[in-house]
């Protein structure tokens, strides 16, 4: 089975997700970023070509982002845009080429951004694996900003989904074709929803989530 890699698509995958859900995609990512606290330190992991990075150094809360992509021509982008910011932000920003495993032992967050990028993992256990490293990088009363695909029992969004999970076989070799059960992980990691925000007929949903306790294997602040 060949990887998952998402270098085909980056030239074209900012247009192709506006073409699809118009503004929706955007609105999702960004409803909550205000919620940023001032002087964070920021986790972005699957950024993808790194617009979300744009609006978070425009919003000038952030002073660290650390920007974790395992795809090299997505990251390619994002540094493009980044260098583009230059003089318009005060943040430090690290680019990371890898996944959630390359992210620094000792690293510590204020918040973490995940969005449209669990929907990747195979299956719930490696999805909860992967969410729970990412938790032990995470403070106490930390924010979790998730936003991703959440279908209902409805067939257009059914049909949309099953279509999303095919294109992106044909053209990732992503191999999974559901999206996993991310509210399942997050009551497991005893992380506290205290936002939610509906999108394109409730097919897509952006949350916050609070961290408020730690779990085994999480590294001490």
């Amino acid at each position: 089975m060949k990887a998952v890699s998402f270098n085909r698509v980056a030239p074209f995958y900012d247009l192709l997700a506006r073409l699809v859900f118009g503004k929706a995609i955007t609105k999702a990512q960004t409803c909550f970023l205000d919620q940023i606290p001032t002087a964070a330190s920021v986790l972005i992991i699957g950024g993808g070509t790194g617009w979300v990075l744009e609006e978070v150094l425009r919003r000038k809360q952030a002073n660290r982002v650390d920007y974790v992509e395992a795809s090299e021509a997505m990251l390619q982008l994002a540094q493009k845009k980044y260098q583009a910011m230059a003089g318009h932000h005060q943040a430090t920003v690290h680019f990371i080429s890898g996944t959630e495993c390359s992210i620094p032992a000792r690293a510590q967050y204020d918040v973490v951004l995940t969005f449209f990028v669990l929907d990747v993992q195979p299956d719930d256990d490696t999805l909860y694996k992967m969410m729970h490293t990412l938790h032990t990088h995470l403070k106490p009363s930390g924010l979790w900003l998730f936003a991703d695909f959440k279908p209902q029992n409805c067939w257009w969004h059914k049909a949309l989904v099953k279509l999303m999970f095919w294109f992106f076989w044909l053209t990732c070799h992503l191999a999974h074709k559901q999206v996993p059960d991310y509210e399942r992980a997050f009551s497991k990691l005893q992380l506290r929803k205290t936002s939610t925000a509906y999108f394109y007929g409730q097919l897509i949903h952006s949350v916050v989530y609070r961290k408020e306790r730690f779990m085994p294997g999480d590294v001490p602040g």
